[in-house]
């Protein structure tokens, strides 16, 4: 009952996102929609993976129950024993080990990115420039959040030269919106729940729409510093050729580009009754999600015994 459940609300997580029309929502609250979708993929492999190990025992012991091989280890004297027991065990956590190995790779990755970003402003810093944003060397237009625990404002040489003063400035409030509302965390989870689900289809989609999403939540945050939006929009289209970005470093070009402006150029501002609704239905995604975590250990105490009846020690024959 309890996966069923789980799969029940799966689905229902995975196709909401996709058929709301989320650019009428709260930025951020269609971004944590779009994470909800990503989570709930996430949680389906998981729950899969923790139903094979409850589960799955029983019948392939029983398949391979008198299976026995006896391996000697060259020069210790001593034999290891490859009996049917450890097969079954070995397959049936196969796929909670290649779960665990994905998302560990995902994190590590996002790390490894993370220090390369301090290695950045270590040793590559020409000056500190305006709105105490890193200068770095370069022709191509990047501005730049970078950084996790430390985030900081980058600015490339070729970015100073080729925006005019309301770009820069319009630029860089919008990077500033990215460390003021704590994107980078959202960024890191959404690698994460990525690294666990990419072998399901749309956990791409899902990832890039959540970042698109946070892009605009750093556009509207820009805007509310009394910027111009065709201002916003042409930094961003003069930035948009800039090199692709880690999630240890989000850029001022990120996230479906096109989308963006044509967001920024349109007329309709504030939260009309249609709007709060998407807003308020983006929300209970989120909420929705997050009460599908109890089918988790649910299912887990539900399989113990099963488990357990499945424990019985086997040795080879002499």
């Amino acid at each position: 009952m309890t996966l069923s459940l789980t799969i029940a609300a799966t689905l229902l997580l995975t196709f909401l996102p996709r058929v709301l029309p989320l650019e009428r929502a709260a930025p951020l609250a269609a971004a944590v929609a779009w994470l909800s979708a990503l989570g709930a993929r996430s949680l389906a492999l998981i729950s899969l993976a923790l139903a094979a190990a409850l589960y799955l025992p029983g019948p392939i012991v029983e398949l391979v129950r008198h299976w026995c091989l006896s391996v000697p280890l060259p020069g210790a004297g001593i034999s290891v024993e490859l009996t049917g027991h450890l097969l079954a065990q070995a397959i049936v956590l196969a796929p909670a080990m290649a779960l665990t190995l994905s998302a560990a790779h995902a994190l590590s990755l996002t790390v490894r990115d993370a220090r390369r970003v301090r290695r950045l402003l270590r040793d590559d810093v020409l000056w500190i420039g305006p709105g105490d944003a890193a200068v770095v060397a370069g022709d191509h237009i990047v501005l730049a959040t970078a950084g996790i625990a430390h985030p900081r404002l980058i600015v490339s040489a070729g970015a100073l030269v080729a925006l005019d003063d309301d770009e820069l400035a319009a630029g860089l409030d919008h990077e500033r919106g990215h460390i003021s509302r704590g994107h980078r965390y959202l960024v890191v989870l959404a690698e994460v729940l990525h690294g666990v689900a990419r072998l399901l289809p749309g956990a791409g989609h899902a990832k890039t729409e959540a970042l698109y999403h946070l892009e605009r939540d750093a556009d509207q945050w820009s805007l509310r510093q009394n910027h111009d939006p065709a201002v916003l929009a042409r930094a961003i289209c003069k930035a948009a050729l800039a090199p692709a970005f880690t999630p240890a470093m989000t850029g001022l070009a990120s996230g479906r580009t096109v989308r963006r402006v044509e967001l920024l150029l349109r007329t309709e501002t504030g939260l009309g009754p249609r709007r709060a609704l998407v807003t308020a239905v983006a929300v209970g995604i989120s909420f929705l999600s997050l009460l599908s975590l109890s089918a988790v250990p649910a299912t887990a105490a539900g399989g113990v015994h099963v488990l357990q009846s499945h424990q019985p020690e086997q040795h080879c024959a002499p």
